[in-house]
């Protein structure tokens, strides 16, 4: 097959499995709909028992979000959703910008502590490729375009396999994130209004990113095969 009618296929996947993703999960939120009422009451559960907390909730909120960064590296999504649906869109945000910067430091230290088997434990081939691309980039401008595709937490490890500057690497961090971060606390704190609903919505909407990145991905390494086959 031609690489122009390849590329002309691939261009139509991206926007379709989208649009698909983003429909299944509005059809998945209509159709059970009424079966999302006991979440809400887990919700309001959820809020009364990190309210009750007191100044220690918030703590608590940053806590458990570095905890799931260190152990299990993958977007804290429900942790900003539950944190900004606690305390609203700007107290999550920076909630949310807190923990993120927190456990993004402690992965580096313990990538650059413990080395490559931490790092291959939980850098996955995408995050690895990533960071081999920029190597020991020392401009933060370099590591905010890393950090901005969806590619999950367990790139914290994989930069902190490098010896580019810890500063460079959470300036980029922190930039690159931002928007992520601020989407999952706009569906949070929608939550107060909507209920359940909006998390789905949510997890829908970063589910579509995710793919596009992917798809994208996928495409760009098959032009660089075919041209580097041609």
């Amino acid at each position: 097959m031609p690489l122009v009618r390849r590329l002309a296929r691939a261009d139509l996947l991206l926007p379709a499995a989208i649009i698909v993703m983003l429909a299944g999960g509005a059809v998945v939120t209509y159709l059970f709909r009424s079966s999302l009422a006991w979440l809400s009451d887990d919700l309001e559960a959820l809020r009364a028992w990190v309210l009750a907390l007191g100044p220690l909730g918030p703590l608590a909120v940053v806590v458990l979000s570095v905890i799931q960064i260190v152990i299990a590296p993958i977007p804290n999504s429900v942790v900003a959703y539950v944190a900004a649906y606690v305390y609203g869109f700007w107290g999550g945000l920076a909630l949310t910008i807190v923990s993120g910067t927190l456990g993004a430091t402690a992965a580096i230290f313990l990538a650059r502590k413990l080395g490559r088997p931490i790092v291959g434990r939980f850098a996955n081939g995408a995050a690895l490729a990533a960071i081999d691309r920029v190597g020991a980039a020392r401009s933060p401008v370099v590591w905010v375009a890393v950090f901005l595709p969806p590619l999950g937490d367990a790139l914290y490890y994989a930069a902190g396999f490098t010896i580019a500057p810890v500063r460079a690497i959470l300036i980029g961090v922190v930039v690159g994130r931002l928007p992520q971060w601020i989407l999952l606390n706009l569906f949070g704190a929608a939550a107060e209004q909507y209920g359940p609903a909006a998390w789905i919505a949510g997890l829908a909407v970063g589910g579509a990113i995710s793919l596009g990145y992917a798809i994208q991905q996928s495409r760009a390494r098959a032009v660089k095969r075919a041209n580097d086959s041609s």
